[in-house]
């Protein structure tokens, strides 16, 4: 993801291989409507997403690829998203700088927590 002409995130998903055949998320490129749209054409919806966020040291790669001073972390994004039956279709790795990030949840519940 670029902001202003800089990388600022870098993203890969992955859909499940007898999903994406033949379709949009079978190629390296950004899709249209977003993949949520392609999936939804498909006739599958994802109303389980399931996020799961490290912090760790950038490795070079990500120094270099989101211009990063040595001895900065990044934060990663581990996104699964599943069907009403908890099938995986799709996950996302997202890693971005940890400097100057805000995480913000809300979660909504029935009040038995």
């Amino acid at each position: 993801m670029d902001l202003d002409g800089r990388t600022v995130e870098l993203t890969d998903s992955y859909f499940r291989a007898d999903i994406a055949a033949g379709t949009a998320l079978a190629r390296p490129a950004k899709i249209k409507g977003g993949p949520a749209r392609v999936l939804h054409e498909l006739g599958i919806d994802t109303p389980r997403i399931v996020e799961e966020i490290e912090a760790r040291p950038a490795t070079e790669a990500e120094r270099e690829a989101l211009k990063l001073p040595e001895n900065v972390w990044v934060l990663v994004m581990y996104r699964t998203c599943r069907t009403a039956d908890d099938q995986p279709v799709q996950v996302d790795v997202m890693v971005a700088s940890a400097l100057h990030q805000r995480l913000r949840y809300e979660m909504r519940t029935d009040g038995m927590m």
